[in-house]
């Protein structure tokens, strides 16, 4: 069997928004194993008789609202940069939240996307590790993006209308299963 010739000099035609997709795949994947960092506690009696705690950083707490300042309903990807060790963490949200624990001092870049909205950043500083950091970060809806609004709804059946609203909320949740069976 022959296979067919490969020329180096034809283009990849692979498109961006597929390359994007595969990235915050391989980012979901490999921030769930590298987002967790090792938190030590030693209890035991300090200098004072009271339970003394030790920990090795510090953790950058990240809320994602809407521009409404509500707990965003899809989920959404983070990175967290390290701009003194160039080190980068990747995880998703899960109930609009995501905490990044064992972090040392130092600068860091916030980066949050997710479809439908426009992707924001933000630059944080953790001067001590016993402190931890909340950061609240508000995207807002991409005007290029698909609307997903029910128009002209009055013009449906309530059975209809009340089907077309499951499945446009299946698709902001991205939940492909869809929810409910016809038959």
């Amino acid at each position: 069997m022959s296979r067919p010739a490969v020329n180096p000099n034809q283009p990849c035609k692979l498109s961006l928004s597929l390359s994007r997709a595969l990235l915050m795949a391989a980012g979901l994947c490999l921030g769930q194993t590298f987002a967790h960092a090792q938190i030590n506690i030693t209890m035991g009696p300090g200098p004072t008789g009271a339970p003394t705690s030790t920990r090795e950083g510090a953790t950058i707490h990240v809320l994602i609202l809407d521009e409404n300042k509500r707990p965003l309903k899809q989920q959404s990807l983070i990175r967290v940069t390290s701009q003194d060790a160039g080190t980068v963490l990747f995880q998703s949200t899960r109930n609009s939240e995501a905490d990044f624990p064992g972090l040392h001092i130092a600068k860091y870049l916030i980066e949050v996307g997710a479809a439908g909205y426009l992707a924001m950043h933000e630059q944080i500083v953790i001067p001590d590790v016993n402190k931890d950091v909340k950061e609240t970060v508000i995207l807002h809806r991409d005007p290029s993006a698909v609307d997903l609004t029910l128009k002209d709804a009055g013009q449906l059946s309530s059975k209809a209308r009340k089907e077309a609203e499951k499945g446009v909320q299946a698709l902001e949740l991205s939940d492909f299963q869809g929810g409910s069976q016809t038959s």
